[in-house]
């Protein structure tokens, strides 16, 4: 199902394809990466995210595969989510905002809640981000609007927000109060290159 998504998506002439939060497993992630070693591929892929236990730790990763480079770009959720039930990862102490730098594209990762983090999307306008890719489940996409925004006045960014709607129904929310402090610490920054012609170029 997940292929025929990307062929159809990259059959309508898109160069990046970004797939929901939590749509995959580790493994179907790492398959994924053939898409762009084909000449017919998308130039960037976001393979969606996956939860797993690294060094006893709870992780949602996303991984993203880029034409031209052999090793994924990871990003960690920093902001665990809270509906229906509260998410079991442990984010590190203060979260890393890594830009991936080439051809005049400053391309970020950003899973879900972790783009509704104020400093974050701060941090992003001051880095110049102008490639910000979101793979989402949630029950509503409004809520990423003001960021999206700002993001697009201040650095002229596209960014691509793919949702796997979360069907919350009746389950209890954590309580008010209690939100996760991730969403509002000003994330670490820091920038890595990539080899010329990787990204994504403008149509």
């Amino acid at each position: 199902m997940l292929d025929a998504l990307i062929a159809q998506t990259v059959a309508g002439g898109a160069p990046v394809v970004v797939l929901p939060e939590l749509c995959v497993t580790g493994r179907m992630a790492e398959r994924l990466q053939r898409w762009v070693e084909r000449p017919d591929g998308p130039s960037v892929l976001v393979a969606g995210s996956f939860h797993h236990r690294d060094h006893g730790r709870g992780r949602n990763t996303a991984v993203v595969w880029v034409r031209g480079v052999a090793d994924p770009l990871l990003h960690d959720k920093h902001s665990p989510g809270d509906r229906p039930l509260p998410e079991d990862i442990e984010p590190d102490g203060r979260p890393e905002l890594r830009v991936y730098v080439a051809d005049g594209w400053h391309l970020v990762v950003a899973i879900c809640p972790d783009l509704l983090n104020p400093e974050a999307v701060h941090a992003l306008a001051e880095l110049g981000a102008n490639l910000v890719l979101v793979p989402a489940m949630s029950g509503r996409v409004l809520a990423f609007a003001g960021q999206a925004a700002e993001l697009v006045g201040s650095c002229q960014a596209v960014v691509a927000v793919a949702n796997n709607p979360a069907s919350h129904g009746r389950a209890e929310a954590r309580p008010a109060g209690r939100r996760s402090r991730q969403r509002t610490r000003r994330p670490r920054p820091s920038a890595v290159a990539l080899p010329p012609g990787a990204p994504p170029r403008s149509h």
